[in-house]
Formats: structure tokens, C-alpha cells, sequence
């Protein structure tokens, strides 16, 4: 996927500094520690174990190497004490995962860890060479196995063999070719170290970008489905519906009605047919205006929706003509619904600035064959029935 490139910097927001490994953003990186404190906790939890659980067996060691007396049991409790520490930041880390983003604390952790292994080193004066290895064995460990930030490792390593260096040479005399030696070899060890913790930081850290980049395309995916969804939805609406009443169109409502006239034959129910004309709407636009008019339609599309049933299909035929069809209602029902509907009309008043509107309303009814005649049929006799009760007087109902 093509990233965006920062405008001030000229990089992409997922770039990884060559020298740590770490995002050159410093929220994204943020959220990488965030994102897999779990498995980084987990991780620096086992290095803790594994350090605490192998402090004791080399009491053995010591034992062989300074005798039984006040010296093994100082080792064996300054041992002791560094199994402790190390147990107790692996149940930390276990119970509470956020610690590992601390990376202060766990520096001040891994430092207090490398010092109490030196002083131990220091107190067996005998085994300086296998001290330089331990020690360097301990520095490449907080590097590539302790979850930290580079330059935090970085600094807790480097203090650290410096202070070993300089204790080593004052305690044991150290020539000074020993002492370079051992800060060459140190250097070296460091350098390794931080090269092996930078590629697995980088590593690390892509992987997490491509998660980022695959998340951030599933939510501009879901937000185009989601668009796309919502222009459907508005083309049919505007399909379906009239623009102005907000009920179905002439063709919605045809198809609606045939849909329930062939389900009233299948399922031998009754179904009856109103058509109604608004009376007089030609002389409410020709006096009140068109948007008079426009408003007559709304306040009548309104009152009829609450009239009808909620299985009715309401329709705006065109013009003031309107039509419902009612399943599962015969003629005596569809009669006594028109006249609620006449009546609820006829006390409709619209006050408009060129004066007071009075609606009434002219219904056609008819209750349809569905077994012997077509649609078609039906809304034909329920026009003929609407335009006889507009020639008897209007405002009234007649059934054809």
C-alpha cells in the first residue's frame, strides 16, 4: 500500500531508524510498545526467570572456587538476593504487562541485576577471565533478550562495563594491555549486541506496520462500504419514494400492490383498493401559490399515513391523486376506513400567509376479484367510484 509522506521530514510515517530499530515517529512507536506489551512482558519475563532460576546452581561453582566459609555465604546470599529480584520482575511483568513499557524502570532493573552480578565476579578474585565472559555474556543478554528501548540498553551496557573495567583493574591490579583488552572486548560485545537488538527491533516493528497498514485499509474499506451502502440506500429511496410526500411513487407503489394482490390470491384473503383525490387542489395552487399546494400534499401524505394500517401500501399516484391498498380487508372494512380517513381530512385547516386552507378529499373503493380480474381491473373501478363521489358534491365516499 502507498503511504503518505510526512511534508516536514520527506519519510513515511512507518519509517524504522537505522541505528535503533525504532520508529522514526514517536506516537507510532508509542503504540507499538502498547500494542504488544503482552507478548514484550512475557518475553522479559522468561529472561527474568531463566536469569533467577540460573543464579543458584552457581553457587556450586563458588563453592569450588572460594571454599566453605564466610565468602561462599556471602556469595550464596548475594545470589540468593539476585534470584529474588529477577523472580519478583517476572511476576511483575506478568501481572501487570504495562511495566514492560516503563522503560526507565526496567533499565534501573537490568542495571541493578548487572551490578549484583559484578560484585559477586569482584569477590572471586581467582577467576577474572570467566568473570570478563560472564559479564560479557550478561551485557549481550540485556541487549538482544531484555524488551527495551535501544538507547536505554544501550546506556545501562555501556555504564555498566566501564564501572566493571575500571572495579576489575583496581580490585585485581590489571596491567593496563589487559585492560584495553577487556574494553575492546566489551566494545565488541556491545556492538554486537545492539546490531542483533536493532535488526530485531526493525523486524519487530515492520510487522507491526504491515498490521497498522492492513487495519487502517479495513477501516477505509468499511468506511467505503459503509458510503456505498448509504448511496444505496438513497437511490432507492429516490427511486421509490416521492420527493415531496415521502411515500412511494406511482411505479413503487404498482409494484407493491401487485405483490400483495398475487400474496391475497395465494393466501384467499380479501384485499381492497382506495383511490383519493385532494378536492379542489387546482384552485388551492391558482389562489394560495404552488408552495401552498406543495404544503397541502405534506399535511395530507401525513394524515393519511396515520391512518392506514401498517400492512396498507400508501401511494402518490401523481398529482393530488393518492391510492392505498388494504390486504385482508373486504368492503365493509375499506369503507369504514375511508370515511375515518374523509373525516380526519376534513377537519384539516392549514394556515398559510394568504389565508386559511380547509381541506376535503374525494375516495374511490372498491374490493378486488383477486381470483377472476387483474389489478389493473380493480384500480380502474375504484377511479371510476372517485370521480363519481367528485361529481356527487366531493368530500364523501363512494364504493364502486
Amino acid at each position: 500500500m502507498a503511504q503518505t509522506r510526512n511534508r516536514t521530514t520527506g519519510r513515511e510515517p512507518d519509517a524504522v531508524r537505522s541505528l535503533t530499530g525504532e520508529f522514526h515517529d514517536s506516537s507510532l512507536e508509542a503504540r507499538y510498545w502498547s500494542f504488544t506489551q503482552d507478548d514484550l512482558a512475557h518475553w522479559a519475563a522468561t529472561a527474568a526467570t531463566l536469569c533467577g532460576a540460573f543464579s543458584i546452581p552457581l553457587a556450586l561453582a563458588d563453592l569450588a572456587n572460594v571454599g566453605w566459609g564466610v565468602a561462599f555465604l556471602s556469595l550464596l546470599v548475594l545470589r540468593a538476593m539476585l534470584a529474588c529480584v529477577s523472580f519478583g520482575l517476572a511476576r511483575l511483568l506478568r501481572s501487570e504487562p504495562a511495566t514492560i513499557t516503563r522503560h526507565g524502570f526496567i533499565s534501573a532493573a537490568c542495571a541493578a541485576l548487572v551490578v549484583g552480578f559484578a560484585l559477586i565476579a569482584l569477590m572471586q578474585p581467582d577467576s577474572a577471565q570467566l568473570d570478563h565472559l560472564e559479564v560479557g555474556l550478561i551485557l549481550m543478554g540485556v541487549l538482544v533478550l531484555v524488551p527495551n528501548r535501544v538507547p536505554y540498553a544501550l546506556g545501562v551496557c555501556g555504564s555498566a562495563a566501564a564501572l566493571w573495567v575500571a572495579a576489575s583493574a583496581a580490585v585485581r591490579h590489571s596491567p593496563d594491555a589487559a585492560v584495553v583488552a577487556h574494553s575492546l572486548g566489551f566494545a565488541t560485545t556491545i556492538a554486537i549486541g545492539w546490531a542483533a537488538a536493532s535488526l530485531l527491533g526493525a523486524t519487530r516493528r515492520r510487522a507491526f506496520a504491515e498490521h497498522v497498514a492492513a487495519e487502517r485499509a479495513n477501516e477505509q474499506l468499511r468506511a467505503e462500504i459503509t458510503r456505498r451502502e448509504r448511496m444505496e440506500r438513497e437511490l432507492v429511496s429516490r427511486a421509490n419514494l416521492d420527493p415531496l410526500t415521502k411515500i412511494p411513487n406511482r411505479r413503487h407503489f404498482e409494484e407493491q400492490a401487485q405483490d400483495e394482490f398475487v400474496r391475497c390470491q395465494r393466501t384467499h384473503q380479501p384485499m381492497s383498493l382506495l383511490l383519493l383525490d385532494v378536492d379542489h387542489f387546482k384552485w388551492i395552487n391558482d389562489t394560495h401559490g404552488h408552495a401552498a399546494g406543495d404544503e397541502v400534499l405534506r399535511v395530507f401524505s401525513d394524515a393519511l399515513a396515520e391512518q392506514v394500517r401498517r400492512i396498507d401500501v400508501v401511494g402518490r399516484l401523481g398529482g393530488e391523486a393518492f391510492a392505498v391498498v388494504m390486504p385482508g380487508a373486504d368492503r365493509e372494512r375499506a369503507e369504514e376506513a375511508a370515511e375515518r380517513l374523509r373525516a380526519r381530512v376534513a377537519g384539516l385547516r392549514i394556515d398559510m400567509p394568504t389565508g386559511l386552507v380547509r381541506l376535503t378529499v374525494s375516495i374511490g373503493v372498491t374490493e378486488c376479484d383477486v381470483w377472476t380480474e387483474h389489478l389493473a381491473e380493480a384500480l380502474a373501478r375504484a377511479d371510476v367510484a372517485m370521480y363519481q363521489a367528485k361529481t356527487s358534491g366531493r368530500d364523501q365516499v363512494v364504493f364502486a
